[in-house]
């Protein structure tokens, strides 16, 4: 199986489960392209007019790049990069047009992150064990 992004010409988006045959009648609705309510929004690359840029079915779901569901949705394939997101210590100035970020380490208990940079007003942290899912 494999997780997928499905795409309303709004630009909302939901995960969906991408079960093979044998399970595709087991699929929890809102997991399902069809059937899910859990649509959220997230940010697109702009154009040089600052309208976003995503598969929708008027751009025929990105130029086949997607595949078309229906009139209002596409089902696009996704890909897991596991890796840091920077190569290098961020500028402070890099960092402040970031969308995403964290909670600040000193919100948890002693011990469970280190800093291990801090250079231009930028402080970089590790988390000291692994994070246990599924416990």
């Amino acid at each position: 199986c494999s997780i997928k992004l499905a795409v309303q010409e709004n630009g909302l988006v939901a995960l969906v489960h991408d079960a093979d045959q044998t399970h595709k009648f087991n699929t929890v609705k809102w997991l399902n392209v069809t059937t899910t309510q859990s649509w959220f929004s997230i940010y697109w690359e702009r154009d040089e007019f600052g309208d976003d840029i995503y598969p929708n079915p008027a751009n025929d779901c990105g130029g086949g790049t997607c595949e078309k569901v229906d009139e209002y949705t596409c089902l696009c394939d996704t890909n897991l990069e596991d890796g840091p997101a920077m190569s290098e210590m961020p500028t402070r100035e890099q960092v402040l047009t970031l969308s995403i970020g964290a909670f600040s380490p000193e919100m948890f208990d002693d011990g469970t992150y280190s800093l291990i940079g801090d250079a231009g007003g930028v402080q970089a942290y590790r988390r000291n064990e692994p994070v246990q899912l599924g416990h």
